[in-house]
């Protein structure tokens, strides 16, 4: 199962860097074999959603707790106070985003001025995504 194909790999390492709370509390499980710095960096739905104890046991037993987005860093130090978090934002200039008055010449261009604009960003890629069966 999932723990044990994670042993082998983990001895192969310096750090273990496990995304979501649940892969953080396998590499935890495995600390006393790997003796491994981890850090386990949270998305949402594992801080939301997972069990309390899961997320009480990964918080307080791993060597750093990142996350791009403050409010779920806050909702883990409401389950674990102390435990080291560290916000590492999303490389996003959010001051840029939050200016509402730069949508100006989208809403004279296409004739919006009294709809509501919903904005998506997305990253522009210069080859097609690959997949698994499609790398070499």
């Amino acid at each position: 199962s999932f723990l044990f194909n994670a042993f082998r790999p983990c001895m192969q390492c310096d750090l273990i860097h496990a995304h979501w709370s649940f892969t953080g509390f396998v590499a935890l499980l495995l600390k006393p074999f790997h003796h491994r710095p981890v850090v386990v960096t949270l998305h949402g739905a594992d801080v939301r959603k997972m069990p309390r104890f899961i997320n009480r046991y990964v918080f307080r037993n791993a060597d750093a707790v990142i996350s791009a987005h403050r409010d779920l860093l806050d909702l883990a130090r409401k389950m674990v106070p102390d435990a080291r978090y560290h916000e590492i934002r999303n490389m996003i200039d959010y001051d840029a985003l939050e200016k509402k008055s730069s949508l100006g010449h989208i809403r004279k261009e296409f004739g919006l001025q009294k709809k509501k604009l919903i904005t998506f960003v997305h990253p522009v890629r210069s080859k097609p995504a690959q997949g698994p069966s499609d790398r070499a």
